[in-house]
């Protein structure tokens, strides 16, 4: 192993840490039905994530034309340190603030952890991608994030010794102050990158020229995105959305319907992370018999209606564990085959904006959807938001059956 692949392990493995102690999808969303929030809260925390997600292009933008890949990703390292202080800070202030101020104040903290992570993910894509041989990346991928899962595992089981030892809000501060030391190493290891030098690079475009030039590509006729197969996979990942649209309700479900204690939360995110470790080692063993990364998302689609089926159909801690677990099988399916499909259907000249382009293309649907699955489990229930996530899981198995080879035509 390089020491440019061994400082972007690491840099995953810490950014891992600090994303798990402070889990957007099963920590903050039972944190704030402990600030008094009620489940439709979780749906526009989804709404806001997916808008800062959007901010992802941003990041394109400044690395199309720069020399220096690593430097934004510390600097940006730096601000999800301080957003996870922010939410510390917010969680002891919380017994002065009323319920209907602390909610929004740790959204918006979690978004702005969100906005550091969308705007490095260029940047660190376009490192991964210039050392991965491209016959090599479904192995390396999967690697990277076994790696990362281990640390994910480790972070559950902090969390779970902290859920069950330190009392509220107390528990959630350390967790803020753990996951900002891990954001802060994560910088530290990106700091011991050595980039390749650059002969020359081209001239950064104007914000907006470079903004609407995106937005153009993403219109039919404009010989842009939708004429080349990046519609094909444009169209799989807004299923892939609505088909995991019901996870970030579970844990909230789980405590709440089957009425499981608060600390088992850490044993979720335990069950998703082996989960995620075991999927990632079974794609490192059999990465030479998989004939494309198409194959590898029909399978996260396969777990992702298994672990909904299994959370509602019989509703009790066993089963709760089991759909978790899923889950994490289901994540360590994406990451592996999200990755590769996006570099393989840009186009070379696109590497760097084609993936945010594919954020641009499908979150404004993630926003609507945040705010409709708020409006399904209020009204609802949390049973027919699932029956409906389950549908276009179905849905994207049957979808991702043609995204198979390269695109024919360019960006």
């Amino acid at each position: 192993m390089t020491r440019n692949e061994f400082c972007l392990v690491a840099f995953r493995a810490a950014g891992a840490l600090s994303e798990e102690l402070l889990n957007a999808s099963i920590i903050v969303p039972v944190l704030l039905l402990q600030l008094g929030a009620s489940m439709g809260s979780i749906g526009i925390l989804n709404s806001f994530l997916a808008i800062a997600w959007m901010t992802q292009i941003l990041g394109a933008w400044y690395v199309e034309g720069s020399s220096r890949k690593a430097k934004p990703v510390l600097i940006l390292s730096a601000v999800a340190s301080l957003s996870f202080l922010l939410v510390a800070l917010v969680l002891c202030l919380s017994p002065a603030l009323t319920s209907p101020l602390a909610v929004p104040a740790v959204i918006a903290c979690v978004a702005i952890r969100t906005i550091s992570m969308a705007l490095a993910n260029p940047a660190v894509l376009d490192l991964s991608f210039s050392l991965i041989d491209e016959q090599q990346r479904v192995r390396s991928f999967a690697w990277r994030n076994f790696v990362a899962d281990l640390f994910g595992v480790l972070a559950a089981l902090i969390v779970l010794l902290v859920l069950k030892y330190a009392g509220f809000p107390a528990a959630y501060v350390l967790l803020s102050i753990l996951a900002a030391v891990a954001a802060t190493l994560a910088g530290v290891a990106i700091m011991f990158l050595v980039e390749e030098p650059v002969a020359r690079m081209p001239r950064r475009q104007n914000l907006l020229v470079f903004l609407r030039s995106s937005l153009e590509m993403l219109i039919p006729g404009s010989g842009g995105i939708q004429e080349s197969g990046f519609r094909k996979y444009i169209l799989i990942r807004h299923v892939v959305l609505m088909s995991r649209g019901a996870f970030p309700f579970a844990a909230a479900y789980a405590v709440t319907s089957i009425d499981m204690d608060v600390s088992l939360v850490g044993g979720f995110i335990f069950a998703a992370g082996i989960g995620r470790v075991v999927m990632s080692a079974l794609l490192n063993l059999i990465s030479r018999r998989i004939s494309g990364a198409h194959i590898v998302m029909q399978l996260g689609l396969l777990l992702a209606l298994g672990s909904i089926i299994s959370l509602v159909a019989v509703p009790h801690p066993v089963t709760a564990f089991i759909s978790f677990f899923l889950q994490g099988c289901f994540m360590a399916c994406m990451l592996t085959a999200d990755p590769i499909l996006m570099l393989t259907y840009s186009p070379p000249d696109r590497k760097v904006r084609g993936p945010s382009l594919a954020m641009l293309a499908c979150h404004p649907a993630s926003i609507v959807w945040g705010l409709v699955s708020a409006l399904i489990v209020e009204q609802s229930g949390f049973g027919v938001l699932s029956a409906i996530a389950a549908a276009f899981s179905v849905l994207g198995l049957i979808f991702a059956i043609p995204l198979r080879g390269r695109p024919k035509e360019a960006l």
